[in-house]
């Protein structure tokens, strides 16, 4: 989101050098195109990950179509060097209005709005994949840190019996070493609990 917000700070400081007569007007459409980037992009962090949301690159599109169609008229009062005054507000639509069929920036909106949507695409790809790993760690280190649980005390016993009951019976001196097959059993036990709950959010994220 940062990069966002200095991208559109660098393209307000162009525009006020560029269209320094309309700087006031041109910061509308600017900010407008922006704010629909971060909308597009932006994650509500509180609510769960939906993968295919309602965002589509044609809101890229209709954002980009709509930030040239507002620029239109303040680049034209601008090459058309009028410095009293403005255009009035029904010749700023009707200049809009004929935007398909002057086609004053040629095929600049489509080129950008398709560069501009595949790279956000991309970004919000990212981010949610970012989202799912952040959950996917939560909830391992809550099952791994819930010590209280029936399955760690179970674990826990059953580890403490493997490496200490021998010692207790006097043998530590030989430095007894649990049997393979009794060894694994017990991994297997403390290890199926979690395998069984992580299985369903490592898979989803991977």
């Amino acid at each position: 989101m940062e990069l966002t917000r200095y991208s559109e700070n660098k393209t307000l400081v162009l525009f006020s050098s560029v269209y320094r007569d309309m700087t006031v007007l041109s910061r509308r459409p600017i900010e407008q195109l922006y704010r629909h980037i971060r909308n597009y992009i932006q994650l509500n962090m509180s609510e769960p990950v939906q993968p295919h949301s309602n965002s589509n690159p044609e809101q890229i599109a209709n954002s980009v179509t709509n930030f040239f169609t507002e620029l239109f008229p303040l680049a034209y009062h601008h090459l058309a060097e009028i410095a009293d005054k403005d255009f009035t507000q029904s010749y700023k639509e009707c200049l809009k209005k004929s935007m398909d069929t002057i086609s004053p920036f040629g095929d600049t909106p489509k080129q950008l709005a398709k560069a501009l949507s595949k790279s956000l695409e991309a970004t919000r790809m990212l981010l949610e994949a970012f989202k799912i790993g952040t959950e996917v760690l939560n909830t391992t280190d809550s099952i791994l840190m819930d010590e209280n649980s029936k399955g760690n005390t179970q674990c826990h016993d059953a580890l403490l019996k493997m490496t200490y009951c021998p010692k207790c019976q006097g043998l530590w001196k030989k430095e007894p070493k649990p049997c393979s097959g009794y060894c694994l059993n017990v991994l297997r036990g403390c290890l199926t609990k979690y395998v069984a709950e992580l299985d369903l959010p490592w898979n989803g994220y991977v």
